[in-house]
């Protein structure tokens, strides 16, 4: 009997905002392995920041936004968005080039020079350049090249093989045009670690876009050459979260935190969006603190006698962009 698809098939050229989950296979930790399993191969959270480096590089070639991330140890939670309009206005060689930005043209050794006149006529196959837009537009494309590129790098890690994530993701459509049920998507995201215990206060939550939207994450930094005889680690690189994500309503972080990037990177799949019209960071920081102290059966909630979070992380009334721009001088707040 065939197996039944469990996730849907959706059209990109529809806009359309998911909730998507997937877990690691029987459910075990790998992407935050015991410190003894990893020994000197792998630096702590290297993991986790492989996969959020392989998530900003999709953002920034195709036409699917993330709204709202939660890295844990055994699960990966996601609030995605496509905007087909931003796919459809590429050209052909942008289109192309997008490609090859995630798939390199190669050969038995490795990545390859293209020959005379390949690219070319790439561009101008009509059928192979409708077809790799679609790719780029698509859901279950995005996840394939997240997971699958992750479950590699580990397995290299390890110098094994075998099934890293628990089967094809979990894909719940969000469709209410006020954003409700969007916001709480976002919201229950970010609550990841701290309804699962892992830290006190939803603003200490490691590896969430609340964390990158309040700029606390740390990047990443290329690892040290290794002795080839050694398993190597990956060398990556990501921006801080806030530059790739979505912003939310009022100043733009990438604007004055990340104009560098911006200018060297596509790394904005819609200047000029937000999340939702209205939906400012002090805003969603109260709905995210209001729904931490609620009580949930089996979840870890926020302490009620703490003071709310616009005063633990240093923003008071006045206006947002003092904390942004606490943000962008390194303000022990932020």
């Amino acid at each position: 009997m065939a197996r039944r698809n469990r996730c849907l098939i959706v059209d990109p050229d529809l806009p359309q905002a998911w909730h998507v989950s997937n877990r690691c296979a029987r459910s075990l930790f790998l992407l935050e392995p015991e410190a003894q399993d990893r020994g000197d191969r792998e630096p702590e959270d290297h993991r986790k920041e492989l996969l959020l480096a392989r998530l900003e590089k999709l953002v920034a070639v195709s036409s699917i936004e993330v709204l709202a991330f939660s890295v844990m140890g055994n699960h990966l939670h996601l609030v995605l968005r496509n905007v087909p309009e931003v796919g459809h206005a590429w050209s052909p060689r942008e289109v192309l080039d997008r490609w090859l930005a995630l798939h390199p043209l190669r050969n038995r050794q490795g990545p390859r020079e293209p020959e005379a006149g390949e690219l070319e006529a790439l561009v101008a196959d009509e059928a192979w350049v409708a077809a790799t837009r679609r790719k780029l537009m698509d859901l279950s494309q995005f996840m394939k090249e997240l997971k699958q590129h992750v479950a590699v790098a580990v397995n290299k890690l390890e110098s094994g093989s075998g099934a890293f994530w628990s089967g094809r993701y979990k894909s719940k459509p969000i469709d209410d045009p006020e954003g409700h049920q969007l916001v709480r998507s976002m919201v229950y995201v970010d609550l990841n670690p701290l309804a699962a215990g892992l830290c006190d206060r939803p603003e200490d939550g490691r590896h969430t876009s609340l964390e990158g939207r309040l700029g606390r994450d740390q990047p990443a930094t290329p690892q040290q050459a290794e002795p080839a005889e050694r398993a190597p680690t990956a060398a990556f690189r990501r921006s801080r979260s806030a530059s790739w994500l979505v912003p939310l309503a009022g100043e733009d972080p990438r604007s004055r935190m990340h104009e560098a990037a911006r200018a060297a990177s596509a790394a904005v799949p819609a200047a000029g969006r937000t999340v939702l019209a209205g939906l400012t960071l002090r805003r969603y920081l109260r709905l995210v603190d209001a729904v931490s102290r609620l009580l949930r059966a089996g979840k870890a909630s926020l302490d009620r006698r703490l003071a709310p979070i616009l005063e633990r992380v240093g923003l008071g009334p006045e206006d947002l962009r003092v904390g942004f721009a606490r943000m962008a001088t390194g303000s022990p707040h932020f």
